[in-house]
């Protein structure tokens, strides 16, 4: 694993006179991992985490030349909006492989989520997984302000802040189906 990064900080003295000091401290950091090899003999491991609030399980991907454990799901284009869209458009599959049917109980319905056929092969399974977003921030960083009067008395104040880089699409992520009420 290669990690390669930046980081800047900036303390100053503010005010420093008749008893009161006040400091500001900022930092920003940024890093950017990328996985050289894997002592699997392979070039990808995926791992699927649990199972939130019910719905399908979220899975990850770790490749030569990535960053490690990406996240990995399906890209989500909208909503059916109408039964000739549910009719023309690929449709998810069952846990047999089998097209799930047009059928607002049992099936897929206007309203329901659509995702994106990357294998263009009329149906959405394991096949149209791809890369969704990772855990990894771009940078992160942090604030603190700090008063003190000379008595002994202080007032400190601290922020932190990252980069959220979760997903593209946070509902790709944690699959399943949403239906519009």
């Amino acid at each position: 694993m290669q990690n390669k990064g930046w980081s800047i900080a900036i303390n100053t003295i503010n005010i420093n006179s008749n008893g009161f000091r006040w400091e500001s401290n900022f930092n920003i950091s940024g890093f950017k991992t990328t996985v050289t090899e894997l002592t699997t003999g392979s070039s990808v491991i995926s791992r699927v985490l649990g199972q939130p609030k019910g719905n399908t399980p979220f899975s990850q991907q770790t490749q030569v030349g990535q960053a490690p454990w990406q996240y990995m799901g399906y890209i989500q284009q909208g909503v059916y909006k109408d039964y000739n869209d549910v009719a023309n458009s690929a449709k998810p599959v069952d846990n047999s492989d089998n097209v799930l049917p047009i059928n607002p109980t049992t099936g897929v319905w206007v309203g329901d989520a659509k995702y994106k056929d990357i294998k263009l092969d009329g149906k959405i399974d394991s096949n149209d997984l791809t890369q969704i977003g990772s855990p990894w921030p771009k940078w992160f960083g942090g604030a603190d302000e700090n008063s003190q009067i000379s008595h002994g008395s202080a007032l400190p104040c601290s922020a932190a802040f990252p980069d959220i880089n979760i997903a593209r699409d946070r509902s790709a992520l944690f699959g399943g189906q949403s239906r519009q009420l």
